[in-house]
């Protein structure tokens, strides 16, 4: 049976990265994920290869992540570093036009920033600067 799925190109390339690095194919590794994820937070019974395990059969410690059925890498995700890269490349290079925010003078930024702050009501509960707490009736 196939399963297909549309991706993400960087989910892509993380996938690519590990399966390579544990020299499994990448079909491989997302059933690994996939059965690892299944027997820990769905309380299923599948063996490595995802066939049921009959309750008869069934050790809870088979649920347990293995590092032969799904090892962790120690590398950093390439895509991860790229695209991180990338944006700081695309930041670096932005001002900030107050004027195209409607700020016009460092007063009405000031006020903005003002606006902007939290306080507390009187319960000690976090509140946008504008909302008043709540009184009791």
């Amino acid at each position: 049976m196939r399963l297909a799925q549309r991706v993400h190109p960087h989910l892509m390339a993380v996938l690519d990265q590990r399966s390579r690095e544990y020299g499994i194919t990448r079909s491989q590794f997302v059933e690994r994920i996939l059965i690892d994820y299944l027997n820990q937070f769905e309380r299923c019974q599948l063996d490595a290869i995802g066939r049921w395990v009959v309750q008869a059969d069934w050790n809870p410690r088979m649920a347990v992540r293995r590092l032969d059925q799904l090892p962790t890498s120690s590398k950093e995700i390439e895509i991860g570093k790229q695209v991180e890269k990338e944006w700081l490349e695309t930041q670096g290079n932005k001002e900030i036009d107050l004027r195209s925010l409607g700020i016009e003078s460092p007063e009405a930024l000031e006020k903005v920033i003002a606006e902007m702050r939290l306080r507390r009501d009187s319960s000690g509960h976090l509140l946008p600067a504008g909302r008043r707490p709540r009184t009791r009736k």
